[in-house]
């Protein structure tokens, strides 16, 4: 079977790599910029390799706190700003968000599912991890892989199918659903863009990391006599963290061919998901999408095609699930709903 990437993703895909890889250039270019103990991560619709020309562009930046302090740390945060704002313009950069902005390694390896685990922190791990592209595989990001590998790995409390990773993976997708009705009830923010931002987009990288943690995902050896290892071996987690940060319909393509020779529902998922980044992307469509009020939503076309397509997608991502082979079927029940 041929899996086609159609147009539209194809040319995200395209578009994002020539950006992220001008900024990886434009930084690395700079004198004493690049600090082994500081790692950019390029997030966002341009992490995921999703993004058009007018689309923002968003990083997160760790660094060691055991090696680096606060203040270097800030400048080169404003390095960075200056560098990106020089490639994009500084209209499209995001300050004073989630993203760019600094956070310590200690903070992201720490608490993690206790009561001090914020949204944001969740936020900012799982987007070093399955969101976003590394600038430079430096000293930082091997740290950030290696003590992340052993938080999720090296105690029993990993699962035989590294289920606490998978877990947070899902708790992260669930917090960007309730997200939504903090921001559009309490906050009044936009609701359609952002609406329809979840219901497609979001949606989807999840989905494709269900995939990938069933095609490719770490399990304890089993012997014998039916008896499981008691760890992970390191370095197979690590090697399963960094090739996290793909595109995610690459990722849904490499997975179902991992999985099965051949499942047509993929091309028609493409299909949708082509149309679908056709229109949000489109810079008319998100300002109507923007202003549109919510009862007014069935006279707008924008907001009907969204609509459907968002419909056709999740429908579609449940038959694809139902027609997996029976073992990976239940992995995907087993790890992800039950």
């Amino acid at each position: 079977m041929e899996i086609t990437l159609y147009k539209n993703i194809h040319t995200a895909i395209e578009h994002s790599k020539e950006i992220v890889q001008q900024v990886r250039g434009t930084i690395k270019s700079k004198q004493n910029t690049f600090n082994e103990y500081i790692c950019v991560f390029i997030v966002g619709s341009y992490g995921r390799y999703e993004a058009y020309p007018h689309s923002d562009i968003e990083w997160l930046v760790v660094y060691d706190d055991t090696l680096v302090g606060i203040q270097e740390v800030n400048i080169f945060q404003a390095q960075i700003t200056e560098s990106i704002a020089g490639i994009v313009g500084r209209e499209r950069i995001s300050i004073g968000k989630t993203f760019g902005e600094v956070v310590a390694l200690s903070d992201l390896i720490t608490n993690i599912g206790g009561i001090a685990d914020t949204s944001r922190t969740l936020t900012y791990r799982i987007l070093c991890l399955a969101e976003g592209t590394p600038l430079e595989t430096n000293k930082c990001y091997e740290a950030i892989i290696s003590k992340l590998s052993n938080v999720y790995g090296d105690s029993h409390t990993a699962g035989h199918r590294l289920l606490s990773f998978a877990t947070d993976i899902s708790r992260y997708w669930r917090t960007l659903r309730i997200d939504y009705k903090q921001k559009v009830d309490e906050l009044k923010k936009p609701w359609a863009l952002r609406g329809f931002k979840l219901r497609g987009a979001r949606r989807y990288w999840y989905f494709s990391l269900i995939l990938q943690f069933i095609a490719f995902g770490p399990r304890l050896e089993i012997f014998s006599d039916g008896r499981e290892a008691n760890a992970f071996e390191h370095n197979i987690i690590k090697e399963f963290m960094s090739n996290l940060s793909v595109n995610p319909s690459i990722r849904i393509k490499n997975a179902i061919q991992k999985i099965m020779q051949e499942n047509h529902l993929i091309n028609e998922l493409f299909k949708l998901y082509d149309d679908y980044i056709k229109v949000i992307n489109d810079f008319d469509a998100r300002e109507g999408l923007d202003k549109l009020k919510f009862e007014e939503r069935y006279e707008n076309e924008t907001y009907l095609f969204l609509r459907k397509a968002c419909i056709g997608m999740h429908s579609t991502m449940s038959d694809i699930v139902i027609s997996l082979p029976d073992f990976h079927r239940r992995q995907a029940i087993e790890m992800f709903l039950l």
